[in-house]
C-alpha cells in the first residue's frame, strides 16, 4: 500500500522516493492506531488518504518539529 502511494506521489514532486516512503510508513503506523475495525469500511479505504503526502517535504518537516 505505502510503496504504491509513494510511487504516485514521487512522480509529482522532486523529493526522493526513500524520504517519501519513510513518511508514508510513519503515517501508516498512525493510521493503524486510528482505525476502527468495527466500521464497515476496509482498512485500505481508510488508510490511503492518510498515507498520501499532500504537502511539500519542507512543510512536513516543519510540522514534525
Amino acid at each position: 500500500m505505502v510503496p504504491q502511494v509513494t510511487y504516485n506521489v514521487s512522480n509529482k514532486c522532486s523529493e526522493l522516493y526513500e524520504d517519501l516512503s519513510q513518511i508514508g510508513y510513519l503515517k501508516l503506523i498512525c493510521t493503524i492506531e486510528q482505525f476502527n475495525p468495527h466500521q464497515s469500511h476496509a482498512f485500505s479505504y481508510f488508510a490511503i488518504p492518510y498515507i498520501r503526502v499532500k504537502y511539500s517535504f519542507r512543510r512536513i518537516n516543519m510540522n514534525m518539529n
